[in-house]
């Protein structure tokens, strides 16, 4: 295995540098700078984005920290309309390769066909912020071939997965006009937002936290957003709306980040808008689904094999084109009469939704990039809960429960490379709702939401702002010193847990409103793994919880930084100076 990793790891750069355009055919800014090409469409296509033909130019070279860059301008245009056209400034040009080589972007505008150009630029680093969908590979043209002696102006190459040609050179290119750009900084490491485009109407709380659905009970009522409500939103801190097509005006330009599903059609540049975040704003509980609404793991008696089925389950969704697979949007664009032939646009960087915390092991696993908790935090009955079914004192104060959840979000995270997050709900007790994000963006978290409707859930409108400017307060209180990968990675020790295994209250104390033919515990929600079952080594799955929850107990008692992980047999993890595993066997060995 390590043979094939050196091997690996020679080739790479000698791959890389086949993209780079060779040092014998460097490219002069200075004499490139004026000249232009256009390419056709070398066969007509009835279909979005209905291009005939690209323009590209360098209208423009500067040095910028003492490094050398050229403007490079795209424009695409439908017969004599032009449709929209972008320019990066960038000190090299090997994206134009057909390694789809990525370069270093210093700057990105975006210049739609019927309103002022928009330069997109990163609240944290001060450099641009570039489209999310792959930009080098998908967005950008490129030629066919490699060590293409006529690059930069190449005679055939693709555009958006189609063919184009060149037809015409000049060296007399229009100057690229900077005085009316509008800049939109977005923030890329924190996104603050809810899931809906209606609120409450503001008459107040029906359900207390800690209140639970029990049935049709009474809901708010609750209506559409309007324009003046994303922008007290915004003012807020608020910065990822969801949002249905007649919405977009009101944040499309605006420093934040939106989701759309529809309305594509009239939206030529769409992809090329830097905010855009996709149509996919997360896929909803994977597990809680397999395990108590569709039943899928009622008869299983591995804790393995049930882990398996929902990292197959997350996996598949992920991967596929439905409403919560990374696919959809490239489905979407389809069905609005998009045609990228052999292109695939796909949406990166969303995070599953979730209320089991434990499983976001298995959902990263499948390989999603994010994860994001439905946070219901109310610490005392957490610490009664422990007392009653584990039989363990736990402190009953709300950082110590913030604390053992979060262990889950940063130990996945932290193995993952995933992005975490929680989210706020209306049954979260108000001491808890006060520190919940504060102590996750001390801890790297990304996603900081709340959930809008649906009874107990819903956290009213009103107490989202004000938990919102609180939040936004602390951040500009307290900025991060350290990147959220470091943050993440803060913890020097780790419980580790058998693989397959859950240690959350969806296994101390089942829910009969979710299943009424049980009350006791069960792993995976199996009717052969209740807690008082015994596991292949013959011990009480209670018992191997037991273990787990009274180490990570005393861990919180002495303040001491801690993340959960899961092991398989004869697995081994050389992130943490020390590890407590747990073994099926109930016993625990440091290692």
């Amino acid at each position: 295995m390590k043979t094939i990793l050196r091997l690996f790891y020679l080739i790479i750069p000698i791959l890389l540098a086949s993209c780079q355009i060779p040092a014998d055919k460097t490219i002069s800014f200075r004499k490139l700078t004026g000249q232009w090409a256009k390419y056709e469409l070398s066969e007509p296509f009835d279909s979005l984005p209905d291009l005939s033909h690209i323009v590209i130019s360098y209208p423009k070279n500067e040095m910028v920290n003492q490094t050398n860059a050229i403007w490079f301008h795209l424009g695409a245009f439908s017969g004599k309309d032009k449709l929209y056209s972008i320019a990066i400034l960038v000190p090299s040009l090997d994206f134009l390769s057909p390694c789809n080589q990525e370069v270093k972007v210093l700057r990105y505008i975006l210049f739609p066909a019927n309103s002022e150009p928009i330069e997109y630029t990163s609240a944290q680093s001060g450099e641009a912020v570039i489209p999310r969908f792959d930009f080098f590979k998908n967005l950008l043209p490129h030629t066919l071939t490699l060590h293409d002696p006529d690059i930069p102006f190449f005679k055939n190459g693709w555009y958006l997965g189609k063919q184009i040609t060149l037809s015409e050179t000049g060296k007399n290119a229009p100057a690229l006009n900077l005085d009316s750009l509008k800049t939109l900084i977005l923030d890329e490491d924190v996104l603050i937002g809810n899931s809906r485009s209606i609120k409450d109407d503001g008459s107040g709380r029906i359900h207390q936290p800690g209140a639970t659905w029990k049935g049709p009970d009474i809901d708010y009522t609750y209506v559409q957003l309007k324009e003046e409500d994303y922008k007290i939103m915004i003012e807020a801190g608020m910065n990822i709306f969801r949002i249905p097509y007649d919405h977009l005006q009101w944040v499309i330009n605006e420093p934040v980040y939106f989701l759309v599903r529809s309305g594509f059609e009239k939206m030529p540049e769409i992809l090329y808008r830097s905010n855009f975040f996709g149509a996919v704003m997360y896929m909803d509980e994977p597990a809680i689904r397999a395990m108590a609404f569709e039943g899928l793991t009622r008869e299983f008696v591995s804790p393995g094999r049930a882990a398996n089925l929902v990292v197959e389950l997350t996996r598949g969704r992920y991967q596929g084109d439905g409403g919560y697979g990374q696919r959809n949007l490239h489905k979407l664009l389809t069905n609005s009469g998009y045609d990228f032939c052999d292109l695939e646009i796909l949406q990166p960087d969303y995070p599953v939704w979730e209320t089991v915390p434990s499983s976001i092991w298995y959902e990263c696993e499948a390989g999603i990039s994010g994860w994001c908790f439905e946070g219901r935090f109310d610490p005392e009955w957490f610490s009664a809960l422990i007392k009653s079914e584990l039989g363990i004192d736990f402190p009953d104060d709300a950082e110590s429960c913030i604390k053992y959840h979060y262990a889950f979000f940063t130990g996945a995270s932290r193995n993952f490379n995933a992005q975490w997050g929680v989210a706020i709900y209306g049954q979260m007790i108000p001491e808890a709702a006060e520190i919940t994000f504060p102590m996750a963006y001390e801890m790297g978290a990304k996603y900081f939401w709340f959930w809008t409707s649906d009874h107990a859930h819903h956290v009213p409108f009103s107490e989202q702002l004000a938990l919102t400017r609180k939040f936004k307060e602390y951040i500009r209180n307290n900025p991060r010193k350290k990147s959220p990968e470091e943050l993440v990675s803060n913890a020097k020790v780790a419980i580790a847990l058998p693989w397959g295994y859950l240690c959350d209250h969806y296994q101390w104390k089942h829910y009969t409103g979710i299943d009424p033919d049980f009350n006791t515990g069960r792993m995976w929600f199996s009717i052969n793994m209740e807690m008082t079952d015994r596991n292949r080594e013959g011990i009480k799955y209670r018992d191997v919880l037991v273990t787990a929850v009274s180490k990570a107990a005393q861990l919180i008692e002495k303040n001491e930084s801690f993340d959960f992980i899961f092991l398989k047999r004869g697995e081994k993890n050389s992130d943490y100076e020390k590890i407590y595993r747990v073994l099926e066997t109930g016993e625990i060995v440091i290692e």
